[in-house]
Protein backbone atom coordinates (compact mmCIF):
# COMPACT_ATOMS: atom_id res chain seq x y z
CA UNK A 1 0.00 0.00 0.00
CA UNK A 2 0.92 3.63 -0.48
CA UNK A 3 2.45 5.95 1.75
CA UNK A 4 -0.14 9.32 0.84
CA UNK A 5 -2.75 7.00 1.35
CA UNK A 6 -2.61 7.34 4.72
CA UNK A 7 -1.38 11.10 4.92
CA UNK A 8 1.85 10.31 4.66
CA UNK A 9 4.24 11.29 1.97
CA UNK A 10 4.14 10.55 -2.36
CA UNK A 11 6.36 8.02 -3.74
CA UNK A 12 6.96 5.62 -0.45
CA UNK A 13 4.66 2.60 0.14
CA UNK A 14 4.85 -1.16 1.94
CA UNK A 15 4.83 -4.02 0.34
CA UNK A 16 3.64 -6.87 2.94
CA UNK A 17 4.28 -11.01 2.35
CA UNK A 18 3.83 -14.54 4.03
CA UNK A 19 7.78 -15.43 4.70
CA UNK A 20 8.20 -17.96 2.68
CA UNK A 21 6.48 -16.69 -0.84
CA UNK A 22 8.98 -13.96 -0.23
CA UNK A 23 11.95 -15.76 0.44
CA UNK A 24 11.07 -17.78 -2.48
CA UNK A 25 11.31 -14.86 -4.97
CA UNK A 26 13.79 -13.35 -7.17
CA UNK A 27 14.82 -10.26 -6.51
CA UNK A 28 14.00 -7.51 -9.33
CA UNK A 29 16.23 -4.66 -8.58
CA UNK A 30 20.31 -5.03 -8.40
CA UNK A 31 22.05 -2.72 -5.86
CA UNK A 32 23.79 -2.45 -2.50
CA UNK A 33 22.42 -4.12 0.28
CA UNK A 34 20.47 -6.96 -1.58
CA UNK A 35 23.46 -8.89 -1.76
CA UNK A 36 25.47 -11.29 0.58
CA UNK A 37 28.42 -12.17 -1.48
CA UNK A 38 28.92 -11.72 -5.46
CA UNK A 39 31.73 -13.65 -6.94
CA UNK A 40 32.55 -14.46 -10.66
CA UNK A 41 30.58 -17.26 -10.29
CA UNK A 42 27.64 -16.83 -8.51
CA UNK A 43 25.74 -14.22 -6.33
CA UNK A 44 24.32 -14.78 -2.99
CA UNK A 45 20.78 -12.63 -2.03
CA UNK A 46 20.84 -11.29 1.12
CA UNK A 47 17.72 -11.91 3.56
CA UNK A 48 14.44 -10.76 3.54
CA UNK A 49 13.49 -7.94 2.99
CA UNK A 50 16.95 -6.64 2.11
CA UNK A 51 17.15 -8.68 -0.97
CA UNK A 52 14.09 -6.41 -2.24
CA UNK A 53 15.65 -3.09 -1.31
CA UNK A 54 18.33 -2.64 -3.32
CA UNK A 55 20.75 0.91 -3.14
CA UNK A 56 20.05 3.69 -1.23
CA UNK A 57 16.35 3.68 0.22
CA UNK A 58 14.13 6.99 0.79
CA UNK A 59 14.88 7.21 4.05
CA UNK A 60 13.26 10.49 4.90
CA UNK A 61 10.10 9.70 2.92
CA UNK A 62 10.12 5.88 5.26
CA UNK A 63 10.83 8.02 8.32
CA UNK A 64 7.96 10.83 7.08
CA UNK A 65 5.73 7.04 6.71
CA UNK A 66 6.27 6.63 10.37
CA UNK A 67 4.87 9.49 11.48
CA UNK A 68 2.11 9.45 9.28
CA UNK A 69 0.83 5.80 10.74
CA UNK A 70 1.49 7.04 14.19
CA UNK A 71 -0.90 9.56 13.53
CA UNK A 72 -3.21 7.57 12.07
CA UNK A 73 -3.60 5.14 14.68
CA UNK A 74 -4.02 8.07 17.30
CA UNK A 75 -7.20 8.79 16.19
CA UNK A 76 -8.75 6.39 17.94
CA UNK A 77 -11.97 4.36 16.95
CA UNK A 78 -12.12 3.80 13.34
CA UNK A 79 -15.91 2.95 13.01
CA UNK A 80 -16.23 7.05 13.99
CA UNK A 81 -13.63 7.72 11.38
CA UNK A 82 -15.65 6.29 8.70
CA UNK A 83 -18.81 7.42 9.95
CA UNK A 84 -17.70 11.02 10.12
CA UNK A 85 -16.46 11.05 6.94
CA UNK A 86 -19.95 9.60 5.60
CA UNK A 87 -21.65 12.52 7.12
CA UNK A 88 -19.32 15.25 4.86
CA UNK A 89 -20.61 13.15 1.96
CA UNK A 90 -23.62 13.10 2.59
CA UNK A 91 -24.12 16.57 3.11
CA UNK A 92 -21.84 17.55 -0.18
CA UNK A 93 -24.09 15.01 -2.40
CA UNK A 94 -27.43 16.46 -1.26
CA UNK A 95 -26.16 20.15 -1.26
CA UNK A 96 -24.52 19.55 -5.08
CA UNK A 97 -27.60 17.92 -6.21
CA UNK A 98 -29.19 21.30 -6.15
CA UNK A 99 -27.45 23.30 -8.49
CA UNK A 100 -28.81 23.28 -12.01
CA UNK A 101 -26.67 21.49 -14.97
CA UNK A 102 -24.22 19.03 -12.25
CA UNK A 103 -24.35 15.51 -12.41
CA UNK A 104 -22.76 13.16 -10.19
CA UNK A 105 -21.16 10.28 -11.46
CA UNK A 106 -21.34 7.00 -9.22
CA UNK A 107 -23.70 6.91 -6.24
CA UNK A 108 -23.03 3.12 -4.77
CA UNK A 109 -25.11 2.64 -1.55
CA UNK A 110 -21.67 2.04 0.01
CA UNK A 111 -18.93 4.42 -1.26
CA UNK A 112 -16.18 6.37 0.63
CA UNK A 113 -16.22 10.32 0.42
CA UNK A 114 -15.42 10.71 -3.40
CA UNK A 115 -17.68 12.46 -4.92
CA UNK A 116 -17.12 12.87 -8.91
CA UNK A 117 -19.44 14.86 -10.99
CA UNK A 118 -19.84 17.06 -14.49
CA UNK A 119 -21.09 20.60 -15.38
CA UNK A 120 -23.15 20.64 -18.26
CA UNK A 121 -21.28 23.05 -20.84
CA UNK A 122 -18.21 23.18 -18.66
CA UNK A 123 -14.96 21.62 -19.06
CA UNK A 124 -13.77 19.63 -16.39
CA UNK A 125 -10.43 21.19 -16.73
CA UNK A 126 -11.77 24.39 -16.20
CA UNK A 127 -13.98 23.77 -13.61
CA UNK A 128 -10.49 22.75 -11.64
CA UNK A 129 -8.65 25.85 -12.61
CA UNK A 130 -11.75 28.26 -11.20
CA UNK A 131 -11.81 26.31 -7.93
CA UNK A 132 -7.70 25.95 -7.17
CA UNK A 133 -8.17 30.00 -7.55
CA UNK A 134 -10.26 30.24 -4.95
CA UNK A 135 -8.43 28.12 -2.89
CA UNK A 136 -9.91 24.17 -3.11
CA UNK A 137 -7.83 21.57 -4.62
CA UNK A 138 -10.01 18.88 -6.29
CA UNK A 139 -8.94 16.32 -9.08
CA UNK A 140 -9.86 16.48 -12.59
CA UNK A 141 -9.65 14.08 -15.63
CA UNK A 142 -10.07 10.47 -16.41
CA UNK A 143 -8.68 9.22 -12.89
CA UNK A 144 -7.17 6.55 -14.43
CA UNK A 145 -10.92 4.90 -15.63
CA UNK A 146 -10.62 6.18 -19.26
CA UNK A 147 -12.80 2.63 -20.29
CA UNK A 148 -15.19 3.62 -17.42
CA UNK A 149 -15.35 7.17 -18.81
CA UNK A 150 -16.08 5.89 -22.50
CA UNK A 151 -18.53 3.66 -21.29
CA UNK A 152 -20.32 7.38 -19.58
CA UNK A 153 -20.13 8.94 -22.75
CA UNK A 154 -17.51 11.76 -21.26
CA UNK A 155 -14.12 12.76 -21.24
CA UNK A 156 -13.56 12.94 -17.57
CA UNK A 157 -15.44 14.63 -14.27
CA UNK A 158 -13.84 16.96 -11.12
CA UNK A 159 -13.12 14.82 -8.22
CA UNK A 160 -13.55 15.92 -4.61
CA UNK A 161 -12.73 13.92 -1.89
CA UNK A 162 -13.25 14.00 1.99
CA UNK A 163 -11.14 13.41 4.68
CA UNK A 164 -10.77 13.35 8.87
CA UNK A 165 -9.75 17.19 8.27
CA UNK A 166 -12.44 18.43 6.49
CA UNK A 167 -15.72 20.15 8.20
CA UNK A 168 -18.66 20.67 6.79
CA UNK A 169 -17.91 24.31 7.29
CA UNK A 170 -15.75 23.59 3.87
CA UNK A 171 -18.56 21.56 2.72
CA UNK A 172 -20.64 24.42 2.83
CA UNK A 173 -17.94 26.41 1.59
CA UNK A 174 -17.00 24.64 -1.63
CA UNK A 175 -20.98 23.88 -2.38
CA UNK A 176 -21.58 27.48 -1.87
CA UNK A 177 -18.73 28.50 -4.57
CA UNK A 178 -20.07 26.24 -7.13
CA UNK A 179 -22.90 27.98 -6.78
CA UNK A 180 -21.94 30.85 -7.63
CA UNK A 181 -19.35 29.75 -10.40
CA UNK A 182 -21.58 27.89 -12.38
CA UNK A 183 -25.15 29.53 -11.91
CA UNK A 184 -24.49 32.14 -14.57
CA UNK A 185 -21.24 32.32 -14.65
CA UNK A 186 -22.03 34.79 -17.84
CA UNK A 187 -24.57 36.76 -16.68
CA UNK A 188 -27.10 38.49 -19.01
CA UNK A 189 -26.97 42.32 -19.47
CA UNK A 190 -29.86 42.70 -17.32
CA UNK A 191 -27.80 41.33 -14.90
CA UNK A 192 -24.74 43.21 -15.00
CA UNK A 193 -23.31 45.92 -12.84
CA UNK A 194 -20.46 48.50 -13.60
CA UNK A 195 -17.70 45.92 -12.72
CA UNK A 196 -15.30 44.68 -15.40
CA UNK A 197 -12.92 42.43 -15.15
CA UNK A 198 -9.66 43.71 -16.11
CA UNK A 199 -5.79 42.27 -15.96
CA UNK A 200 -3.88 45.02 -13.58
CA UNK A 201 -1.27 45.42 -16.17
CA UNK A 202 -2.95 48.30 -17.97
CA UNK A 203 -5.27 45.58 -20.46
CA UNK A 204 -8.96 47.02 -19.27
CA UNK A 205 -12.28 45.59 -20.06
CA UNK A 206 -11.04 42.33 -20.74
CA UNK A 207 -12.28 38.82 -18.99
CA UNK A 208 -10.26 35.67 -18.37
CA UNK A 209 -10.36 33.13 -21.01
CA UNK A 210 -9.81 30.11 -18.59
CA UNK A 211 -9.27 27.95 -21.51
CA UNK A 212 -6.62 29.62 -22.99
CA UNK A 213 -5.14 30.97 -20.04
CA UNK A 214 -5.16 34.42 -21.19
CA UNK A 215 -7.38 37.75 -20.99
CA UNK A 216 -8.62 37.16 -24.99
CA UNK A 217 -12.30 39.05 -24.99
CA UNK A 218 -14.00 41.71 -22.63
CA UNK A 219 -17.17 41.22 -20.40
CA UNK A 220 -19.34 43.36 -18.10
CA UNK A 221 -19.78 40.82 -15.20
CA UNK A 222 -22.31 40.84 -11.87
CA UNK A 223 -20.12 41.97 -8.80
CA UNK A 224 -20.86 38.70 -7.40
CA UNK A 225 -18.63 36.90 -10.57
CA UNK A 226 -16.37 39.72 -10.70
CA UNK A 227 -14.98 38.94 -7.38
CA UNK A 228 -15.44 35.61 -7.24
CA UNK A 229 -13.19 35.34 -10.47
CA UNK A 230 -10.99 38.04 -9.25
CA UNK A 231 -8.04 35.86 -8.07
CA UNK A 232 -7.74 34.08 -11.14
CA UNK A 233 -4.27 34.18 -12.32
CA UNK A 234 -3.03 34.49 -16.20
CA UNK A 235 0.50 34.80 -17.66
CA UNK A 236 1.81 35.78 -14.11
CA UNK A 237 -0.58 38.64 -13.59
CA UNK A 238 -3.10 38.69 -10.96
CA UNK A 239 -6.48 39.65 -12.06
CA UNK A 240 -8.02 42.09 -10.47
CA UNK A 241 -11.71 43.92 -10.60
CA UNK A 242 -12.09 47.86 -11.59
CA UNK A 243 -14.86 49.92 -11.35
CA UNK A 244 -16.28 51.66 -14.51
CA UNK A 245 -16.61 55.17 -14.50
Amino acid sequence: FSAHKLYGPTGVGVLYGKRKLLESMDPFQGGGEMIKEVTFEKTTFNDIPYKFEAGTPNIADVIAFNEALIFFNNLGNKADILSYEQSLLIEATDRLKEIPGLTIIGEANHKIGVISFIIEGLHHFDIGMMMDAKGIAVRTGHHCTQPLMHTFGIDGTVRVSFSIYNTLEEVSIFVTIKIYQFKGVIPSEKKTSKYWLCCDDGITKQMVNLRKGRCSLFLKVGINIAQLLAVEITEGRQINVREVA
